[in-house]
């Protein structure tokens, strides 16, 4: 099992110098295979594509072309910060990598927060410790439009009010 995440952790980390944010649909398919079932409509010039790769189902959002956030997931393993942040690393592409630490109440539920200080892009692992762990990369671009999406979205809620 170790020599399976040191193999896997070897093969993420070949892929550090090019992002991944930012890639089209045909160059995502190329790194991780052929698109899970059918693509989800989530909004205007917006879907989503499954995937699966080196041992993670890969959901990727594309919006206005290019993919903008990727969520790694893998149901009944954990993610270890270090190889999140490998992940982190090479979705989104070379620059300084900062983290941070968010405490909880649960001592086996990992929250770890990562920010590259060069396009912003930022990832946030969660990891329960037992049996699943999310890591979820996005793009500074992508995370301003769904904030004034869901300030404009709250913005006409209250209208009726």
């Amino acid at each position: 099992m170790k020599t399976l995440a040191l193999i896997i952790s070897l093969m993420l980390f070949s892929m550090v110098a090019h992002a991944r944010l930012g890639e089209t649909p045909p160059q995502i398919s190329v790194r991780y295979g052929a698109m899970k079932g059918l693509p989800e409509v989530i909004g205007t010039n917006t879907w989503k594509g499954k995937f699966r790769h080196a041992g993670f189902d890969v959901t990727v959002t594309f919006w206005n072309g290019k993919a903008v956030e990727e969520n790694f997931f893998k149901e009944s393993f954990s993610i270890s910060k270090r190889d999140a942040e490998t992940l982190f690393r090479a979705v989104s592409g070379d620059g300084k990598i900062t983290s941070e630490s968010a405490e909880t109440h649960d001592l086996k539920l990992i929250i770890v927060d990562f920010r590259n200080l060069n396009n912003d892009a930022t990832g946030t692992l969660f990891d329960d410790g037992n049996d699943s762990g999310s890591l979820d990369v996005v793009t500074k671009d992508y995370t301003d439009f769904r904030s004034k999406k869901a300030h404009e979205d709250a913005k006409k809620k209250l209208a009726d009010f």
